[in-house]
């Protein structure tokens, strides 16, 4: 090998010139060469088929270039595994780049994990002109293992359904153990048709991006989405959904729980009675006295909303809301899920705030604050917990019934900063105190860091 160029009497080569030297198929040191630096293929390599990689959650896809073994590896829909150590289990290949989720300006976004590389983005062209011939390209919700495994160059794009993000097969089947005009049937099929058309559009915005990044010399289209019709469920009348999947928490079967488990990947429970999921320890005061009207209950589909955790299976007669209780080395505690309403008939008595957040209405009856599927309560800085408590105090001193706080509406100022306030776990603010500090007429005397918002 000779020195390109001379600098100040000195010969030297660059970067480009001693890796393309490297890859040379005579010199056999590509898999020392990061992949932009491989020669463009004079002839289309030969493919070499597909394998399972990551345990099943990759498939690596295998040419024979000019330059040496290379693998395009596809993370699977759904996956999140980074792949930057596949290249252990692909010793044949001197070359591994993996197909990120994104795009980049030449197509799909690619990086070069080749075993010893400092990796780094690769560009889609260039990966292609190493192979020689347009590379296949999946969306991110086709990465199927069939689908890829089956492929071959000059193969028919496939037309296929995208894998939805929920296990809609679960679904599918509860909602046909049900009558077509039962509110769990119509529930049940409604959020099937809705995570598959989704899926669905997510395929083909990937296809239109695809389409305006890159060219036929480049990508072909492996995989194209089933269609499937924008659905009509989606203004399904709320209380039907609710009616419906309180039929499904009522059940004891295995499908039922299985459906409330997806249900809570979906969006947290939205559709539930129920909002956030409270810790409570129970030789606190307030959670003894709730505590105390708990009643036994079988193991339905209700209690998977608390996950894989295991206790005795409970549930509190004023609000028909699951609780568990369990015992550790830490001691026992009480999982709770608060109500997104209160069943109450009696006006706001009192707000406790303590670890849950408590209520008391007129008639005596303790209940744990009512929240938001998605926003959770909390006290004593400047922050959504403290604006979401202080908008749940305006709407129950109006309404006892009315949902926990979502900031759709701002709350007000003096209660905003009533919330801000550090006030000790264990607090009880009554109903006319409340109410003053609603119309900025009292305001307790408590610690208040100077910086926090809520004081502005």
């Amino acid at each position: 090998m000779r020195p390109e160029s001379h600098r100040d009497g000195a010969s030297y080569w660059t970067e480009v010139s001693v890796y393309s030297w490297a890859a040379d198929p005579a010199v056999g040191l590509s898999s020392q060469v990061p992949l932009r630096y491989w020669p463009p293929a004079r002839t289309p390599a030969a493919y070499l088929g597909a394998r399972p990689v990551a345990a099943g959650k990759a498939i690596a896809l295998r040419w024979q270039t000019a330059a040496g073994g290379l693998a395009i590896v596809w993370p699977l829909s759904g996956q999140t595994h980074s792949f930057r150590d596949v290249g252990e289990q692909l010793t044949d290949a001197s070359g591994i780049a993996l197909v990120e989720w994104d795009f980049g300006i030449t197509g799909p976004a690619v990086t070069d994990i080749t075993r010893g590389s400092k990796g780094g983005g690769l560009g889609w062209k260039t990966l292609a002109q190493v192979v020689g011939s347009p590379l296949p390209y999946w969306p991110t919700t086709l990465r199927v293992p069939r689908l890829m495994l089956d492929w071959r160059p000059a193969h028919e794009t496939v037309i296929s359904p995208a894998t939805p993000d929920l296990d809609t097969a679960v679904l599918l089947r509860l909602a046909a153990s049900y009558e077509d005009s039962h509110p769990a049937a119509r529930t049940l099929l409604n959020l099937a048709r809705i995570c598959q058309h989704r899926s669905t559009e997510a395929a083909l915005h990937n296809l239109e991006i695809l389409d305006r990044t890159s060219d036929a010399d480049t990508a072909v289209v492996a995989a194209r989405p089933m269609a499937v019709p924008p659905t009509e469920c989606e203004d399904l009348d709320v209380h039907q959904r609710r009616a419906g999947w309180l039929d499904v928490l009522s059940r004891a079967d295995t499908l039922a729980a299985d459906c409330v488990r997806e249900l809570m990947k979906w969006d947290g429970g939205k559709d539930l009675p129920f909002g956030q999921i409270e810790d409570a320890d129970p030789s606190r005061p307030h959670v003894a006295e709730w505590a105390s009207r708990l009643k036994p209950s079988p193991h339905t589909a209700a209690f998977e909303i608390f996950g894989s955790r295991h206790g005795v299976t409970l549930i509190d007669p004023a609000t028909d809301a699951p609780a568990l209780r369990t015992t550790s080395r830490d001691g026992e505690r009480i999982l709770l899920a608060s109500p997104q309403r209160l069943p109450a008939t009696s006006p706001l008595a009192e707000l406790i705030l303590d670890e849950p957040i408590w209520v008391r209405t007129s008639d005596g009856t303790l209940y744990p604050a009512p929240q938001d599927a998605y926003f959770g309560l909390s006290w004593g800085y400047g922050g959504t917990g403290p604006a979401c408590l202080a908008d749940m105090i305006d709407r129950l001193l109006r309404d006892i019934t009315a949902p926990g706080a979502d900031l759709s509406e701002s709350p007000p100022d003096s209660l905003v900063r009533l919330t801000g306030l550090k006030l000790p776990a264990g607090t009880v603010l009554t109903r006319a105190q409340l109410e003053a500090a609603r119309g900025g007429t009292w305001f307790p005397d408590a610690p208040q860091d100077e910086d926090d918002p809520a004081e502005e």
